[in-house]
């Protein structure tokens, strides 16, 4: 359920990106269905870049976590002895 939160909210960003950097602009001379679908299609990409970008940042901080544990418990078991 997070995943799904987090991509609807990377959609939401990207289109607000994708709005405010004037990719509006570079439609004027297109028909208004392609201009629609360009513009979804572009903040579709951007979105699941961004998704992407922030799956692969809290999987490897998981990762390092899970490390520095199983690490800090071995120090432990090391001193112990």
């Amino acid at each position: 359920m997070k995943r799904v939160i987090r991509f609807f909210v990377c959609c939401i960003i990207s289109f607000v990106v994708v709005y405010l950097s004037g990719y509006g602009n570079l439609m004027n001379d297109i028909s208004e269905s392609l201009a629609i679908t360009t513009l979804l299609g572009a903040v579709l990409v951007l979105s699941i870049l961004v998704f992407l970008v922030i799956e692969m940042y809290l999987n490897f901080k998981n990762k390092i976590s899970q490390l520095s544990k199983r690490i800090d418990e071995l120090e432990n078991k090391k001193d112990a002895e």
